[in-house]
């Protein structure tokens, strides 16, 4: 009966700790979690477990630098270069756990991400409180065909011009990205990329797509580049088409850039 007590008691006290260190939970204004209030570290390194020379970077933009599993999808898997079972992990909020260097002593206080070789590069998040992270281009897996449609030439005022690739049959494409530019300002003109299911090819007046066409995605290009990343699966029946929009609705003729790309 001494025993059960003594346990008991051994229970309590360690739930007395987790109760204070779960009270001491806040997020500072600059997105860091705050563990607690002691202050006793500024700063948390992200180091590979096997080799503690191998230390996570991030970018001038405080973006952490990862790499990324190519499956088809968005998702993007932080692990240990040396151990693929070891992943980073998340909590139920979506939050990123990280763990302090072994040695430290006390509770954390803010915990912040950093650059291990340049202190004054941070990690940091957006308003949503999402990490920013900077991820290399989108390439097709090994073994797969890369596909890329560019066009880049004057499209002149009130027209449009179409760029069409038919799907191989029984291919299923994958489309990662879309990306456009014009020469001004304008808001008067933009790309856009469309699924052609029939084959059903626009007439001259028709400037703004066939309307059995399903539109995939398109954007203003207002000067700067647009650079959408897309997940786009359509399987090939030897008719479907991917249709590269570019389209000028003023007066005047302009430089327009359009391209996308992916895989089958």
């Amino acid at each position: 009966m001494g025993v059960e007590i003594e346990l008991l008691e051994q229970v309590k006290a360690a739930l007395g700790e987790i109760k204070a260190v779960a009270n001491a939970l806040n997020i500072e204004p600059d997105g860091s979690i705050n563990v607690n209030n002691n202050n006793l570290a500024e700063s948390v390194s992200i180091k590979d477990g096997a080799d503690p020379t191998k230390k996570a970077i991030v970018d001038q933009d405080g973006r952490l630098l990862v790499r990324t599993q190519q499956a088809g999808t968005t998702e993007t898997i932080i692990i240990d270069p040396n151990n693929q079972n070891f992943k980073a992990q998340v909590d139920s909020n979506g939050r990123l756990l990280v763990s302090a260097a072994s040695g430290s002593s006390g509770l954390l206080g803010s915990v912040k991400l950093e650059d291990a070789f340049d202190s004054n590069k941070k990690v940091f998040v957006d308003a949503s409180g999402r990490l920013l992270v900077a991820l290399p281009p989108p390439s097709p897996p090994a073994g797969t065909t890369e596909v890329k449609r560019s066009k880049f030439n004057d499209v002149f005022g009130n027209s449009a011009d179409y760029d069409y690739y038919v799907i191989p049959n029984g291919e299923t494409l994958r489309i990662q990205k879309l990306l456009g530019s014009s020469e001004d300002r304008s808001k008067d003109t933009y790309v856009a990329l469309w699924l052609d299911n029939n084959g059903d090819t626009p007439s001259p007046t028709q400037r703004d797509g066939h309307p059995n066409w399903v539109l995939i995605a398109m954007a203003f290009t207002n000067v700067s580049n647009v650079n959408f990343d897309l997940n786009e699966e359509i399987v090939g029946d030897g008719i479907k088409r991917i249709v590269l929009h570019r389209r000028r609705m003023e007066a005047g003729r302009r430089l327009v850039f359009a391209r996308w790309q992916g895989y089958y």
